[in-house]
């Protein structure tokens, strides 16, 4: 799968500039394009919103904005094509129309320190959104600036086969950038030997490693007591240099339990790397 155009939620803020940066420099490695889209609500009084000829002036106010934004992107980045829309509603219903419209090959937001992150994995609108979109999702933190990826951290609980298409997508962008692919599982650490979930395993990570072998790989498992284990693998791997976690997301219970425990405002003040969530 070729990452050929990228769709760029924006609110104008800082950390939605930074990852708009990020998508920037990633479209120019693709060669891909870059749809900048702002969505913006109607202010309300008492629950009921203004309209009058508010939707005609913030439109056009939302517009210049964009304008401005990106005459500064298109001079930096001279050689990616960008295109925009600024569009009344809701931002999450926008943004899946966008998609299915668009035929988009991934969807770049960012998010802001400890509370940003919580709520892009349990927060009921992002939330929402991660269990409904089918695009790769390209999460980049505030203070994450752009380098050249060297890695690609895919995490998988070795307890079922990854897709090959899921498998592709980290392929081709390793490929694209001369990275290599690191393999973390982190393992329950069971107090008596379990036979068949030894071997189930066992067959997972064979194939796996047989579907990788056309790559620049590493595979690091490690056993797990509790969930302070599980935060110190994770935090350690999101944050080795110029790195990218690589999240399989298959029910939000999973991101609840590795974000929703007391830890993950450590685990979200101090990432500093972008996290790719791909839908199983």
């Amino acid at each position: 799968m070729l990452m050929k155009k990228l769709l760029v939620p924006i609110d104008y803020s800082d950390c939605s500039v930074n990852a708009l940066d990020y998508a920037a420099n990633l479209a120019k490695n693709f060669n891909a394009s870059v749809h900048v889209l702002h969505v913006f609500r109607l202010p309300s009084a008492g629950g009921t919103p203004i309209i009058w000829d508010m939707e005609v002036t913030l439109q056009k106010e939302r517009e210049n904005e964009m304008n401005a934004t990106l005459r500064a992107f298109k001079e930096k980045y001279a050689d990616v094509k960008f295109t925009s829309s600024v569009t009344l509603g809701l931002a999450s219903h926008v943004i899946i129309e966008s998609l299915e419209e668009g035929d988009y090959d991934l969807l770049v937001m960012g998010t802001t320190g400890a509370t940003g992150l919580k709520e892009m994995f349990i927060g009921s609108t992002t939330a929402s959104l991660i269990d409904k979109v089918n695009t790769p999702l390209f999460v980049v933190p505030e203070s994450s600036k752009y380098e050249n990826i060297e890695s690609f951290i895919l995490t998988s609980d070795l307890d079922r086969i990854i897709e090959e298409s899921k498998l592709e997508i980290v392929k081709n962008l390793a490929s694209s950038y001369n990275a290599c692919i690191k393999v973390l599982s982190v393992k329950d650490k069971l107090d008596h030997f379990d036979y068949e979930e030894d071997v189930k395993s066992l067959e997972v990570l064979i194939e796996l490693e047989s579907d990788l072998a056309d790559t620049d790989y590493t595979t690091e498992i490690i056993e797990k007591t509790d969930f302070a284990d599980l935060e110190d693998a994770m935090f350690d791997y999101s944050n080795e240099s110029n790195s990218v976690l690589v999240l399989i997301h298959r029910k939000r219970s999973f991101f609840k339990r590795i974000f929703g425990q007391s830890y993950s405002k450590k685990f979200a003040m101090h990432a500093t790397n972008p996290i790719l969530i791909l839908q199983d």
